[in-house]
């Protein structure tokens, strides 16, 4: 304790630490353990240590507690208020159409969206594969992505992309992933 004392406080004075900077904290503890042995030394280091990192992390954690409160600043609103609220009556949906929206119906697709009439909502096809088109009559079967890509030749790359996008598209399907 005599040494952690020497490391931290001023010789025979109360009035707080001899160190202004962590940099001399460390200084001083290196002084001030020379002559203990080995365990000792690294066991007044490790506490030493524990307590720095103790101390640093409340101080950043009164940071945190600081931007938590949010009286330091006032947002200010980045778009403005939407046209819509989303209350109409038109969009009110029955549990029946809830249900086909998330869990989807059969169809042709790999994730089918079933219509909804009265809404003029036409439905959503989606589609998965990396290929091309699956599961459909006079598709092409493009090369994978990655052998694509290995070929490094970026115009290939994008004019693959562009005919994809344009059988998936001849198929009717507005999603493709």
């Amino acid at each position: 304790m005599e040494a952690y004392n020497r490391a931290l406080w001023k010789t025979g004075s109360d009035h707080g630490p001899a160190v202004s900077r962590v940099s001399d904290l460390f200084r001083a503890i290196k002084a001030n353990t020379a002559h203990l042995s080995p365990f000792t030394a690294f066991a007044f280091k490790f506490e030493t240590m524990a307590r720095v990192q103790c101390l640093l992390a409340l101080l950043a954690s009164t940071h945190l507690a600081i931007a938590q409160n949010g009286s330091h600043f006032k947002m200010i609103p980045v778009y403005p208020s939407p046209p819509m609220t989303g209350k109409n009556d038109d969009f009110k949906l029955t549990l029946e159409e809830k249900s086909s929206l998330v869990d989807g119906t059969d169809g042709p697709c790999g994730g089918n969206i079933a219509p909804i009439p009265r809404l003029s909502f036409k439905g959503i096809c989606l589609q998965d594969s990396p290929l091309g088109v699956r599961e459909a009559d006079f598709v092409t079967t493009f090369p994978p992505g990655i052998t694509a890509g290995a070929s490094f030749d970026r115009a290939m790359i994008r004019e693959r992309g562009l005919l994809m996008a344009e059988e998936f598209r001849a198929k009717g399907i507005n999603i493709a992933w």
